[in-house]
């Protein structure tokens, strides 16, 4: 059993390698890794954009270039990784980037109106720590944004149900067979991530609650989506239409039928005033 200084260390040198591509691999050519963030924000609509955000897992500063995008106009960004935080610094200098473990990562005298951690959270090896210290990093009345890939989902659950999903993404995978070999092929001998465990959200949520956080709204998501993300590209006019459907069908009948087996959740909690 690892400890987490040794999780850390691991992933640290894992990213050393995967952040001279995680930018072209991810968000330049597929695109659903960008539209999950853009759920994101019209998730967060609600909130002010003068309001102080924290990422956390900031990597290479996408999201907090969404952010910028949007309006909002205090950023911050924490990752452990000092590579994907060079790319981060050059993608959006105005942010503030700082490098530590969640767990030991002090803002000072000042706390978050709004934390995000968007995929990052099933990376961190004791939850139950890392809640304490989100919480603490909150203001009081503080949001957490929390997006996360659930292990409890309707595609892990059966194999029929699998084998049925598996014919419907079969044409798609062949039409885009080359692209997808040539998106792979530089991740062939990045070491992996030594942590890397998706969570049931109910899991998640029993693991964060100890620490004070109230759970105000859950969203259900990409039911269908997670099992073609890895398969729509930018470049493809055809790709984008079939993005289009296939979010339109789990919006409007798979994420509901799912609930909490849909691929993914969002989960929106406060800290007390």
């Amino acid at each position: 059993m690892l400890t987490a200084d040794q999780v850390y260390a691991q992933e640290i040198e894992s990213e050393k390698y995967q952040a001279a591509i995680y930018v072209d691999t991810y968000y330049s050519r597929l695109i659903a890794y960008e539209g999950y963030k853009q759920e994101v924000l019209d998730f967060m609509g609600h909130l002010p954009r003068h309001a102080r955000v924290l990422d956390v897992g900031c990597g290479t500063g996408w999201f907090l270039s969404l952010l910028k995008k949007q309006g909002w106009t205090d950023l911050s960004g924490l990752d452990i990784s000092p590579d994907m935080l060079a790319i981060a610094k050059e993608a959006i200098p105005q942010a503030r980037l700082h490098q530590a473990p969640i767990e030991e990562f002090s803002a000072g005298s000042g706390t978050y109106d709004v934390i995000t951690c968007l995929g990052t959270l099933h990376h961190m090896p004791n939850l139950g720590k890392v809640a304490a210290r989100l919480h603490d990093l909150l203001a009081p009345g503080g949001t957490l944004i929390i997006h996360e890939p659930n292990e409890d989902w309707y595609y892990e659950s059966s194999p029929v149900l699998r084998g049925l999903t598996r014919v419907l993404y079969t044409p798609l995978r062949v039409k885009n067979a080359r692209r997808v070999r040539a998106l792979r092929q530089p991740w062939k001998d990045i070491p992996a991530s030594p942590h890397h465990e998706d969570i049931p959200i109910d899991e998640l949520i029993a693991a964060i609650k100890p620490s004070g956080l109230t759970v105000e709204r859950i969203q259900f998501g990409n039911t269908l989506m997670r099992v073609l993300e890895g398969m729509l590209f930018r470049e493809s006019e055809l790709d984008q239409k079939i993005y289009k459907v296939v979010r339109a069908l789990d919006r409007s009948l798979l994420d509901r039928i799912a609930s909490r087996r849909a691929g993914s959740a969002m989960v929106c909690l406060r800290r007390s005033s």
